[in-house]
């Protein structure tokens, strides 16, 4: 099951959206992360306490691209 929404995201990198992985150390279910970190699918790994703000630096990179 894991692999599967792992395959999701690495769909959604090659197609040019960015993703954000969950820390394993983290995760109640370390095995999610682990799925997409090892498919090659995070392009960010973060601590579930960092990832708003990692969402929100990365919005903020995207858009100052834009001008």
């Amino acid at each position: 099951m894991w692999e599967e929404i792992a395959e999701g995201m690495a769909q959604i990198k090659r197609n040019g959206g960015r993703t954000i992985v969950q820390d394993p150390s983290t995760a109640v279910i370390s095995s999610m992360p682990l799925a997409a970190i090892k498919k090659g699918a995070a392009d960010k790994i973060a601590p579930l306490d960092k990832i708003a703000s990692s969402v929100m630096h990365l919005l903020s990179r995207e858009h100052g691209k834009e001008r």
